[in-house]
């Protein structure tokens, strides 16, 4: 029972579940936090090189990319995810904002854009849409 003055969280129906792809693992903490505390399933990648080892084992319903990885970055998986013909949604995040940047992500498919550092209801609210 909520104590008063507390949101009552309703159950979901079907959890979806978000993969995270980042190298800094303080962000992918506070973003697995973020998006925990709002009834979402969290898988974190360290790496594109992980997400890629480990995608066919597991299910996500969104992603959420880090534009600069070391190795494969960021643009590099959203494109061979879009060659590949995936319909993961995703979500890039970057300090490094640039038109070409975006061009290219817009090209690749990616739902949203988003700079850090990122507002969480910004992030959730990204999510929403692409969910909707």
């Amino acid at each position: 029972m909520a104590e008063h003055g507390e949101k009552r969280r309703e159950p979901t129906a079907a959890r979806r579940t978000w993969g995270i792809v980042d190298d800094d693992p303080s962000v992918l903490r506070a973003l697995s936090r973020l998006l925990r505390s709002a009834d979402y399933e969290v898988i974190t990648f360290v790496s594109a090189e992980d997400f890629l080892e480990r995608r066919d084992e597991l299910s996500v319903d969104g992603l959420i990319l880090d534009l600069q990885l070391p190795g494969l970055g960021g643009l590099e998986l959203l494109e061979r995810l879009d060659a590949d013909g995936s319909a993961i949604p995703v979500l890039l995040i970057t300090a490094f904002d640039a038109p070409s940047v975006r061009d290219r992500a817009g090209a690749a498919g990616v739902r949203a854009f988003l700079r850090k550092p990122i507002a969480g209801l910004e992030l959730l609210e990204a999510i929403e849409d692409v969910l909707s």
